[in-house]
């Protein structure tokens, strides 16, 4: 796909990408600094509630008779715990940014076609507009094929995550300020996750649709090439590629609404279902 999208880039304008360079740094370190913060917190919370000092009270009487610090054991086991807090969120955040990168390089890339297309159409240009425009589909197609199935763990797992932090926030009164702060920061990290993730593939996909009707138009156009150029984009427009969810759901700004929206019904439900209970 990189390679697909260098070649592209070499065949139209070059434009700077220093600003997107640091976007995308300066959008990793947020997320970091969200990620450790909520870990930390929700570790030093955990602590200080009384069902964990019971556990570190009874944890202390096995391990004085084998002779074991308590406070080295539980040094390790809060360091592991915070390391794969951190590989976790480190992972999730990568993954997000990479897949918002390549759909903003395709957005661009996209973008400057049509600007090409409509600003200087000449019909020497329209076969190698079009090969550049078969060029887009696969890159569509492959990235798509690749990393859809991961998008949609990564919706799966933001939901899960975005769902059990409002729970608890909603329906849990006893807990202290840092483990609520925590959850804030959980809430944050993993609906800012969400949503860049949705919309840079709801924004490729609108550009994809809007450069495919263009292209099609290209055969009125330039009526004294109807069949040449109808026959060159039969070659290289095959099918309809879009950024999906495993090929389940084709992603578009309505899915923002309708996850946030699915996750305030089963938190309601589940509200009831605990008060009955």
């Amino acid at each position: 796909m990189a390679e697909c999208i260098t070649r592209i880039y070499r065949i139209l304008p070059h434009r700077n990408n220093e600003r997107r360079k640091y976007l995308l740094i300066a959008s990793f370190v947020f997320l970091e600094i969200t990620a450790i913060a909520s870990s930390v917190m929700l570790i030093y919370a955990e602590n200080n509630t009384s069902k964990s000092q019971k556990s570190a009270s009874e944890l202390k009487l096995v391990l004085d008779s084998l002779s074991v610090e308590l406070s080295y054991c539980i040094l390790l086991a809060r360091s592991v715990e915070l390391m794969f807090h951190f590989i976790t969120c480190t992972a999730l955040s990568v993954f997000t940014l990479y897949y918002c990168l390549a759909s903003r390089f395709i957005q661009d890339i996209i973008q400057r076609l049509l600007n090409k297309f409509k600003n200087n159409c000449l019909l020497q240009d329209v076969e190698g507009l079009i090969d550049i425009h078969g060029n887009i589909e696969n890159c569509v197609s492959y990235m798509d094929e690749k990393l859809s199935f991961p998008a949609f763990l990564l919706v799966v797992m933001n939901m899960s995550g975005l769902f059990w932090a409002s729970y608890k926030m909603a329906y849990f009164s006893d807990m202290n300020n840092c483990y609520f702060i925590s959850m804030i920061y959980f809430t944050i990290f993993h609906s800012s996750l969400q949503l860049v993730m949705i919309i840079s593939a709801s924004i490729t996909n609108e550009l994809v649709t809007k450069l495919k009707h263009f292209v099609r138009r290209l055969p009125y156009l330039f009526p004294t090439r109807h069949s040449e150029i109808k026959f060159k984009l039969k070659q290289n427009v095959l099918q309809d590629n879009y950024l999906t969810l495993w090929n389940i759901y084709v992603i578009n700004r309505s899915l923002i609404i309708t996850s946030f929206g699915t996750l305030l019904t089963y938190g309601f439900l589940m509200g009831s279902l605990r008060k009955d209970s």
